[in-house]
């Protein structure tokens, strides 16, 4: 059942595109209907569980065939059971419902799936739904349509009648645009330079992420087509200078208003010397009738400020007035954002085992926990690969990451639970997918693992794990949590716990300082200076060094400071990260040979006062292990004192006799 083109793509004029069609598709039907195997990608899926039988099954693992027999059987123990008739042939999936051309085009379709790597996955249930939806709908043809205005067919209810509000859904585009494509590139309408000529981009066809590849870039919402010229110019630009998906967008929504701001003043007809300062003016009208925020208004005009720019310098907009722009009087005052983080009594809930138990599914049950532990975003940590650890020369373990926001890769250290937990599941998907597959992969239509879950997928298991576990407020409130909120709490608690800003900036792998000014406004621009020169040494007197040129390096520094904070010593720093439970609190005061005399009181109860109020501050965020990390340096800190102070009231001959103890 293979299909062997006659033609190569793009050696059929367009105007024959359908005459073509039929000449390759008539030879493979049998009474307008095309034969689908259990594994063909579309139309395919589980094997009918009828021994020898090779159709797709349709529900309880059996084919349509079998399956109404086994029905009328009295739906016996299938293992045990065999269909008195002889096996059908394959499943003849019906097309003669379609109208021709389409008939043609699915067909197409659904053959060229089999010969393409990494094809569309369309199972048999769900192909023979979006005939009948397309054929509802009064489709002709595929290509008779935008695609982001394709007619759809009446929505059905669960008894099989059509809604009586005459709702409508869209028909899944999955499969159709494939087919679109496939037909496109048989005319040889294919390349980004055919796409940048079209009014709506599809940014499938501009070589964008996975994730991004549904997403459309309409221009004919700009009434003025020397503009629409131009804002195709500049978005054009901006991608291929690589800048994200989302941002593009944004650009394109606020040259759209720029438009409209200048219909309004001087009509859809209006010539580039009209884009005047009245028009500039008008736009600002235009962000605050919308109902943007302040925010939102200077990312707006911050996209028009750049396009009047680029536009000028690249000669797109000849004719529009010098003195056009938007000064920096237009811009409204920057209001800060209010905070994110969640309280602690709210991570007190997200934090206990046995809430963290109810995560039954694997990858909820580490995503969330690393969300919580290193702040990523989540688009981040849904795509990280198995390698995504390294260890310093300390063996301390790091977690390695692309940073999709900024295009870069960062590391951010981690402790040694959710290290060994990352290991267990690179495992895991090892086993079950590929050497390929990424840590968190998207369980269905998806062999090799390399397609990440979905972040719809992992925002609605959040909801449903926050619901199921009750949590709330100080007030009793349920809570709305989002994953970029846990970013935010990280970013909170590391502020304070007296971590410098430049260390959350580096932990959070912010590109400026203005970023981290959401947590705190300290800023020390000397701090990497002055710890790179200082020489440091560990409890052997070994000097400790990392290369300049190391990849670690600045993981390194930020994992320094950050355990700063973390335990009071008054001759040196802890060198454990703060994800890390300490097995004696501090190695000095809780070894069998450590020595001290009174001399060092005033040490002694200053590193007291220090412990306390980390105690103190720790116990007020309801942060245990460092509550408890503290607390034996604390007890024995309280027990030297005592001593020392009963020694300094005994006679000097005695007190030398005990100086020792």
């Amino acid at each position: 059942m293979s299909l062997s083109l006659a033609s190569s793509p793009g050696s059929v004029p367009e105007e024959r595109l359908h005459e073509h069609l039929s000449a390759l598709i008539a030879p493979v039907l049998i009474d307008a209907k095309i034969a689908v195997a259990p594994a063909d990608p579309v139309g395919g899926g589980p094997v009918c569980a009828v021994e020898a039988c090779v159709r797709p099954s349709r529900q309880s693992d059996l084919c349509g065939h079998h399956y109404t027999r086994w029905r009328n059987a009295g739906r016996p123990e299938i293992s045990s059971w065999s269909s008195s008739l002889p096996n059908p042939g394959p499943e003849l999936v019906d097309l003669g419902r379609l109208p021709v051309p389409l008939r043609w085009e699915i067909a197409y379709g659904i053959l060229r799936a089999r010969q393409v790597p990494d094809p569309p996955q369309l199972r048999l249930m769900s192909l023979l739904r979006n005939i009948d939806e397309l054929a509802a709908a009064g489709m002709v043809s595929l290509l008779d349509h935008d695609e982001t205005d394709w007619p759809s067919g009446p929505r059905e209810r669960r008894s099989g009648t059509a809604g009586a509000n005459g709702s409508r859904r869209k028909l899944q585009l999955g499969f159709f645009t494939f087919t679109i494509d496939q037909l496109d590139e048989l005319t040889g309408r294919v390349g980004r330079e055919h796409e940048y000529s079209r009014d709506r981009w599809r940014l499938r066809r501009l070589g964008v992420a996975p994730a991004e590849q549904g997403w459309t870039l309409d221009f004919t919402h700009i009434d003025q087509l020397w503009l629409r010229h131009a804002a195709k110019q500049f978005v054009r630009w901006r991608h291929d200078t690589e800048h994200s998906s989302s941002g593009v967008h944004r650009d394109l929504i606020s040259l759209t208003r720029l438009a409209r701001a200048l219909t309004e003043t001087a009509g859809p007809e209006a010539q580039p010397a009209d884009l005047t300062r009245t028009a500039i003016e008008r736009l600002l009208g235009v962000l605050a009738e919308d109902g943007l925020t302040s925010t939102s208004r200077n990312i707006a005009l911050s996209s028009v400020t750049r396009f009047l720019a680029v536009a000028r310098q690249h000669d797109w907009i000849p004719g529009v007035p010098a003195r056009t722009a938007v000064y920096s009087e237009d811009f409204p005052p920057r209001t800060g954002l209010p905070a994110r983080g969640l309280s602690e009594f709210v991570m007190a809930q997200l934090e206990k085992t046995e809430n963290l138990a109810k995560l039954a599914d694997p990858r909820w049950r580490l995503l969330f926990p690393l969300l919580m532990e290193t702040g990523l975003r989540l688009n981040d940590a849904l795509n990280l690969s198995q390698d995504c650890i390294v260890a310093d020369q300390h063996n301390a373990p790091y977690l390695r990451y692309f940073n999709r926001k900024m295009k870069r890769e960062a590391l951010v250290p981690i402790s040694d639970e959710l290290a060994a937990a990352i290991r267990a599941r690179c495992q895991l998907v090892r086993t079950d997918f590929s050497p390929q597959a990424v840590l968190f992969p998207r369980p269905k239509n998806n062999p090799d693992g390399i397609s990440p879950t979905t972040k719809a997928s992992a925002h609605s298991a959040l909801l449903t794990w926050i619901t199921e576990c009750n949590v709330v407020d100080e007030n009793g409130v349920p809570v709305r949590v989002t994953a970029h909120q846990f970013r935010h709490t990280l970013g909170t608690r590391l502020i304070n716990h007296d971590v410098p800003q430049e260390v959350v900036r580096k932990l959070l792998d912010h590109s400026s300082t203005e970023m981290t000014a959401h947590y705190a406004r300290l800023h020390d621009t000397t701090i990497r200076e002055h710890w790179a020169r200082a020489r440091k040494v560990d409890i052997h007197g070994d000097a400790v060094t990392v290369a300049a040129d190391s990849p670690l390096a600045d993981a390194e520094w930020a994992k320094h400071h950050l355990s700063r904070a973390t335990m009071a010593l008054p001759n040196g720093y802890c060198g454990l990260p703060l994800q890390q439970s300490c097995p004696h609190s501090n190695a000095c005061l809780t070894c069998p040979v450590f020595i001290t005399t009174p001399e060092f009181l005033p040490q002694h109860r200053e590193q007291l006062e220090m412990t306390r109020g980390i105690i103190e501050r720790a116990e007020k965020r309801g942060q245990l292990r460092l509550v408890e990390m503290n607390r034996q340096t604390a007890d024995n800190l309280t027990k030297i004192i005592d001593g020392l102070e009963v020694e300094t009231t005994t006679p000097a001959d005695q007190g030398d006799s005990h100086a020792g103890r």
